[in-house]
């Protein structure tokens, strides 16, 4: 073997050792910067926007998501501009989606959802509409309470399901606890000091328990939710209804 070949070896090993370092610094540097998944529960998912980018939506399921909640709209004018293509893609690669509306208490509620129902149309297995609520817009308590009540009212009227309301744990207790008990609550709660929550001493059925989580195939920070129940629990809990199929002709079906 002449200098040039053993040169040209050394050249191959070197660059491939350099590439398998690489690769493990860029894994381990992944490993340690994620918050890990909350443990207890077997059912996870992930809520986003236009602020996650493009998502690789089948490389999110291979990493064990089973669900997301997907921004559709806020008040009565600002559509989320990854809303359409996050709402296809997610139904191709089989994860359960659900849109949710950002509700502006000086807004009118009820063009804020007729703007919501505007933009999807819900599908056997979808989750139920979602209002995420946790803005005051210097609105006073009462009339807040009165707008997300017309909201949920109108969206049951037309979805022909009860939606889920989303808030942080603060905003639930000094505003809505008491006011919307008939309806599944997503809460948010990135705290530590969580043994409320933990405990599950309210009715919550969602809870987002980090804004900073890691997911293959999203690139900037998500935030991570859990499912209190069992995967099959969550199957029951959504939209079961089929499109009208239309009835034979009781005419033709005498002839």
């Amino acid at each position: 073997m002449n200098r040039v070949d053993f040169a040209r070896i050394n050249n191959f090993f070197y660059i491939h050792i350099k590439y398998i370092i690489y690769l493990l610094t860029i894994s381990f540097l992944w490993s340690s910067c994620c918050p890990p998944r909350l443990e207890g529960y077997g059912v996870h998912g992930i809520d986003v926007s236009h602020y996650q980018g493009k998502i690789n939506w089948r490389l999110v399921k291979r990493d064990d998501i089973r669900f997301s909640f997907i921004k559709a709209t806020e008040g009565i004018s600002i559509k989320d501009s990854r809303f359409q293509t996050n709402w296809e893609q997610t139904k191709e690669v089989g994860i359960i989606r659900g849109p949710y509306h950002f509700f502006r208490p000086k807004e009118d509620p009820i063009k804020q959802a007729a703007f919501f129902t505007k933009q999807f149309e819900l599908e056997k297995g979808d989750l139920p509409p979602v209002l995420d609520v946790e803005v005051r817009d210097d609105v006073p308590i009462p009339k807040i309470r009165q707008g997300i009540t017309a909201w949920l009212d109108t969206i049951q009227k037309v979805c022909k399901i009860k939606p889920i309301v989303y808030t942080n744990h603060y905003f639930y207790k000094t505003i809505l606890k008491g006011h919307i008990k008939d309806y599944p609550i997503w809460i948010a709660n990135y705290s530590p000091f969580r043994k409320e929550i933990k405990e599950r001493k309210f009715e919550w059925l969602f809870w987002q328990y980090s804004d900073e989580g890691c997911v293959q195939g999203i690139e900037s920070d998500v935030d991570m939710n859990v499912y209190r129940k069992s995967f099959p629990a969550l199957k029951q809990f959504l939209y079961k209804s089929n499109p009208p199929t239309k009835k034979p002709d009781k005419d033709k079906q005498n002839t």
